[in-house]
């Protein structure tokens, strides 16, 4: 697979990503344009390489990692959970120490 074909399917991640994980999202649209930049071949790369590129974390690696062993990204973002927003008066319960239900 070559970095062009690679690239294409992280941006096709991303946009599913985009309704069910906003913050995984735009974490992989931060780091569309490094990967882009990279000069070695993206198939080969391991888990160190990647997080060693700008704006990649470890589980922006591992996801990229998946894409890159040939797994489609439907399930990928299937695997991905949903991110959760919490209440304002979970945020102010956490704030003043009374965590222990939420």
């Amino acid at each position: 697979m070559t970095n062009k074909e690679i690239i294409e399917k992280i941006y096709k991640l991303n946009m599913l990503l985009r309704d069910k994980n906003g913050q995984m999202a735009a974490v992989l649209e931060r780091s569309t344009i490094p990967l882009i930049e990279h000069d070695r071949p993206l198939a080969s790369a391991t888990r160190g390489e990647l997080m060693g590129i700008a704006g990649i974390g470890g589980a922006m690696a591992d996801l990229i990692l998946r894409v890159i062993k040939g797994e489609h990204v439907y399930d990928i973002a299937k695997s991905v959970p949903k991110y959760k927003r919490r209440e304002k008066w979970e945020i102010e319960c956490l704030k003043s120490g009374a965590s222990s239900r939420i």
